[in-house]
């Protein structure tokens, strides 16, 4: 069959079934794929999307309910678990004039996320590769927004709990930023976010949540 036929009948067919585009390994995320769905491409761990429409309409939806508009009081941003870069493109378009710094600890993911999903074209963005949960690493101070969207398909690091990385994350905000912890939200995962919750509670003064039927935002001061 011609490649260019080839071409076409992926694209069709990936309005049927997901199409798998590409496969990487990773020795943090074990198996990334590529994987094509409805016209638009994804990325899946462990059978998790982890970028793609549903993560861009999440976020979406929960500066909505948090009411995070104003661009110019948004000029400096940190994101915690860039992935493919979901969240720094939709960032990048939401506040144009902001400053990106994005950390992850894989920069297999990284490279995907340049590869399929333009994550090397976002302007004023510095990409680091680390551990954020490491006390070696400075995530810097002052950010307007901080996003923690720490994921590993779908287990999420224990030690975001803790109240020494709670802490840290607080003191990388202004005087009137704000973090938005991103958690799963369904069947047992519910338990390990409403006790994430209650030890949000104990760190920051103002607290707010958002739920959708897979996840729940956490909006913290």
């Amino acid at each position: 069959m011609p490649l260019l036929y080839r071409s076409m009948l992926k694209k069709i067919l990936s309005f049927l079934i997901p199409q798998t585009i590409s496969k990487n390994h990773s020795p943090f995320n074990g198996d990334i794929f590529v994987r094509r769905f409805l016209g638009r491409m994804y990325i899946e761990v462990e059978g998790l999307m982890q970028s793609g429409r549903i993560i861009e309409s999440l976020y979406i939806n929960g500066f909505k309910k948090f009411e995070i508009s104003n661009k110019k009081a948004v000029k400096r941003v940190l994101i915690l678990g860039v992935g493919g870069g979901t969240v720094v493109q939709l960032i990048s378009k939401k506040f144009p004039q902001a400053n990106i710094t994005g950390i992850d600890i894989d920069p297999v993911i990284v490279e995907v996320g340049k590869e399929y999903f333009n994550l090397g074209t976002v302007k004023n963005l510095q990409l680091i590769i680390g551990d954020v949960l490491d006390d070696s690493i400075n995530l810097g101070k002052n950010f307007d927004l901080v996003i923690v969207d720490l994921f590993k398909g779908y287990k999420i690091p224990k030690d975001l709990g803790k109240e020494k990385i709670l802490r840290k994350i607080r003191s990388t905000l202004a005087k009137d930023g704000l973090v938005i912890f991103n958690r799963l939200y369904f069947q047992t995962y519910k338990i390990e976010a409403d006790l994430f919750l209650d030890n949000v509670q104990q760190i920051f003064q103002d607290v707010k949540v958002y739920r959708n039927y897979f996840n729940l935002l956490i909006r913290a001061r």
